[in-house]
């Protein structure tokens, strides 16, 4: 029985390690830190997909976030800069949704001003 769960521990972590979507490949703190530290009162990040939630909330508290999903569905911010911000964009739902959310930001009045690679995060500044 030791022997099993010692194997079963051994695989979980090799797992973990090897996980092409481990989160520690994700530069969430960089990207927040970058877009808290230029937001103003005012600008919103909007965040896709929404389990990003918590991720969002500790490496940017202060700056006003919500999911693109609920700003697509009550409106999104007319007012400041909007931080949109993509991740998991292999994810076939996920990029339909930053998609259909980056076409209504192009819309008046919106502007894009420009676009933030960071690694496996998309961001793209609109005024």
């Amino acid at each position: 029985a030791t022997t099993v769960l010692g194997l079963t521990l051994v695989a979980g972590l090799a797992d973990q390690q090897l996980n092409p979507n481990n989160p520690r490949d994700f530069d969430f703190r960089g990207a927040l830190e970058q877009i808290r530290s230029e937001a103003r009162p005012g600008d919103t990040v909007l965040y896709a997909p929404d389990y990003l939630r918590d991720v969002v909330g500790y490496y940017s508290p202060g700056v006003r976030a919500e999911p693109l999903s609920h700003a697509q569905a009550h409106g999104l911010p007319s007012k400041g800069h909007i931080f949109l911000m993509g991740s998991f964009l292999d994810d076939p739902g996920i990029a339909a949704q930053v998609g259909s959310g980056r076409y209504a930001l192009d819309q008046r009045p919106h502007r894009l001003i420009r676009t933030i690679n960071r690694k496996r995060i998309h961001i793209w500044e609109y005024s």
